[in-house]
């Protein structure tokens, strides 16, 4: 079913909400993280609105975070003065925290994809299950004629008792073993098939 034009605008303006949400809770972390100094263990804050960004919004969203968290998490530990041995250590520093926000964004929405395939078979299955009546239990049938008796006691046609429980259409034939009878000229079978020897 295709979404009508207002549940699409309702869906984009969450997006919007939640890109805009990420993006200020990414702000004000890299504000904490620079106010707080280098020497303040801040990082792991970054992988709320990374995650954020990939569970709600989606794969891309969530890479996209995950480079700008590995920026903020660069440009606040170069303001804050953190003194490196070598200065491509800032680079390895930045590097090996870009690695992270990618896996985690990666991970989450791995994880949300699939919560969503499974949500959607089990969606499937529950209206394929709707659309199914099993026939259990023991079916009086007629030995001659093999009318089926209902719950209320009428006798019909196996056919009509399948379909109404089933949904299943017949179409009808002859199998090659019944037409070599038929043209062999089986008067047994001949007196069955022949519609005035069908009881009413």
């Amino acid at each position: 079913m295709e979404p009508t034009p207002d549940a699409r605008s309702g869906s984009a303006g969450r997006a919007a909400l939640l890109a805009t949400a990420a993006v200020v809770l990414l702000a004000a972390i890299t504000w904490i993280d620079y106010l707080t100094g280098f020497e303040f263990g801040f990082f792991v804050f970054y992988f709320i609105p990374v995650s954020i960004a990939a569970w709600f919004l989606s794969r891309r969203w969530g890479v996209a975070f995950g480079v700008a968290a590995a920026f903020c998490w660069y440009v606040s530990d170069r303001l804050g003065g953190h003194p490196y041995s070598r200065g491509w250590f800032a680079y390895w520093e930045t590097f090996i925290r870009f690695v992270s926000f990618l896996t985690t964004a990666l991970t989450v929405a791995r994880i949300r994809e699939a919560l969503a395939r499974e949500r959607q078979l089990v969606a499937d299955l529950s209206d394929s299950l709707a659309q199914v009546r099993q026939l259990e239990g023991l079916i009086p049938v007629c030995a001659w004629c093999r009318r089926i008796r209902d719950d209320a006691g009428y006798w019909e046609r196996f056919e009509a008792y399948l379909s109404s429980r089933t949904g299943a259409r017949f179409t009808h034939g002859i199998c090659p073993t019944c037409a070599d009878r038929m043209g062999e000229g089986e008067p047994a079978l001949v007196a069955r098939v022949s519609p005035s020897s069908r009881p009413g």
